[in-house]
């Protein structure tokens, strides 16, 4: 976290200057390379809490149409960058949910980010947000890309699980999004579930209680042995 302050106090005051391109571009690797350690490091520890069952979610009374909207404007760029179009249907009116802001962001950015990432230029996300069954509430993220076997699924829902490693290897990813977002999802009293077919896209739905109790985190979910 240091680092990444410093190197942003740097850029800041080397300006825009042509003379100094080459040490902003420096200080641009320095300041990727420092988010991507410390993802990975967040990641860890949470992998590692829940394996021991020591984490908590603080639940309170949440709009899931604002936290998805937070949501979006992180991922809309490198999207944007990509040439993926990304588009969401939410159902009007939809009840507050008793949830855990942070941990739902962390849910919906990691699934978001992985849609982004292996989904190929031009390729399509759709996201859809309604109420199932009157106490649930339903988010599907679908995207258009490379899809997955249902041992690829496997390897993706265990921590450090990498699928297709030559993909991997230009794009950056520690494999632990989609079993955090699973755990997390979870201990909301929810739970995460996968289709996917290799070559035909990926659907990611989490269902969460819009009256949720908070459970304990345990080291019993597949997803984490």
């Amino acid at each position: 976290t240091a680092i990444l302050g410093f190197t942003e106090e740097v850029e800041l005051e080397l300006g825009i200057s042509p003379a100094n391109a080459k040490i902003r571009a420096a200080l641009s690797t320095v300041r990727r390379n420092g988010a991507h350690l410390l993802s990975l490091i967040n990641g860890i520890l949470d992998v590692s809490k829940i394996q021991a069952g020591k984490l908590s979610v603080d639940l309170e009374s949440v709009s899931i149409t604002s936290i998805l909207q937070s949501c979006l404007l992180i991922v809309e760029a490198k999207a944007r960058e990509k040439g993926v179009q990304v588009e969401s249907h939410v159902m009007p009116n939809l009840p507050d949910l008793m949830a855990d802001p942070l941990r739902l962001k962390q849910i919906l950015i990691n699934l978001l980010s992985n849609a982004v990432k292996f989904t190929p230029a031009k390729g399509r996300i759709r996201i859809d947000v309604g109420v199932r069954q009157e106490a649930v509430v339903s988010i599907s993220i679908s995207d258009t890309g490379l899809g997955m076997s249902l041992a690829e699924i496997e390897t993706a829902m265990s921590p450090f699980g990498q699928v297709d490693a030559g993909f991997n290897k230009r794009h950056e990813g520690t494999g632990l999004g989609l079993p955090i977002a699973y755990a997390l999802a979870r201990l909301h009293g929810g739970d995460l579930q996968i289709e996917s077919k290799k070559g035909s896209g990926t659907r990611v739905t989490v269902n969460l209680p819009i009256a949720a109790t908070a459970k304990p985190s345990t080291n019993t979910d597949h997803s984490l042995h």
